[in-house]
């Protein structure tokens, strides 16, 4: 089945609508596009001007899919795209720059299940705007458990006169994101979330590690820092995940954190509503910036 629409003075054939995604949940590629342009609008905004990476699944969750970056020659021109040099090699990625809601259908029609962002902007790539902390739970370890490491790790990060954020992964986590003043380049904002993370291990060495081998975490979780890295990504706010229930990454206030029970508990049927009635949390984000300074640095030495 093909469908001929217009989105942004932009005329996109959509193809296959029909096809399957989510087989457990009867999810198909045309209710995923309608989805992503119902959503845009809530998405959007933490997007643009961000390099953006997809994983796309051809045949559908349940068979093998694949992380895409460099943009095909056979993209529209319309598409804006950006390159990123490579650090280990010669060389650059380009990548599409999520500004407008055709490009998100266009990439869905692509098979493009899950969005992932670049933490600075192409005006100011080597600059940060946000700080995230992965919390990555060993198999078997309660929700409840991870919702009260972001909450001690929003205790650091207070203590030092920064706003944190919090995002449901839709997988097994939870990301606190702290928004940051375009002043400093990754290795220092690197640097300082690894501090972060492991001052609150040291409080807490049983539950939490900052230990990167999944064989020496144990039963604990992992503090993860490494996303604030040159060339990282992380999944974009209200994307949808390639899990069995079409789970979605939501963006929540603290208060709401507190009550919820997975990280998984919105899915791409009920995370509209959520954003239409939640999705100011996060509204406020870039003017809760902070710039990292050396008195912040000290005062969590002494935390």
């Amino acid at each position: 089945m093909q469908n001929i629409i217009k989105i942004d003075r932009h005329t996109i054939l959509l193809t296959h609508q029909e096809k399957i995604l989510f087989p457990n949940v009867h999810v198909s590629k045309g209710e995923l596009i309608d989805y992503y342009g119902a959503i845009a609008p809530y998405m959007l905004p933490h997007m643009r001007g961000t390099l953006m990476s997809m994983q796309r699944f051809p045949q559908g969750i349940t068979h093998k899919g694949f992380f895409y970056k460099n943009v095909p020659d056979y993209f529209p021109s319309w598409i804006k795209r950006a390159c990123l040099e490579k650090r280990t090699q010669e060389g650059a990625t380009c990548y599409v720059v999520g500004d407008t809601a055709a490009t998100l259908i266009y990439l869905t029609n692509y098979d493009a299940i899950v969005f992932h962002t670049s933490l600075s902007r192409v005006d100011k790539i080597m600059y940060p705007d946000r700080m995230i902390f992965d919390l990555d739970p060993a198999p078997g370890i309660p929700f409840a458990t991870i919702v009260w490491t972001a909450f001690e790790l929003k205790k650091i990060l207070e203590h030092v006169d920064l706003v944190p954020f919090a995002l449901l992964t839709g997988s097994r986590g939870i990301h606190v994101v702290v928004p940051l003043v375009r002043c400093q380049e990754f290795r220092v904002i690197e640097k300082f979330a690894f501090l972060v993370g492991r001052s609150l291990v040291a409080q807490y060495p049983d539950r939490l590690t900052v230990e990167f081998s999944k064989k020496k975490r144990g039963r604990r979780i992992f503090i993860d820092t490494l996303r604030n890295r040159y060339g990282a990504s992380s999944v974009a706010p209200y994307s949808v995940r390639a899990l069995p229930r079409a789970p979605v990454a939501v963006p929540v206030s603290w208060e709401r954190l507190s009550t919820v029970s997975s990280s998984d508990f919105l899915t791409i049927k009920t995370a509209i509503v959520h954003a239409e009635q939640e999705g100011h949390c996060w509204l406020n984000m870039r003017k809760s910036a902070s710039a990292l300074s050396h008195k912040k640095v000290n005062s969590l030495k002494m935390f």
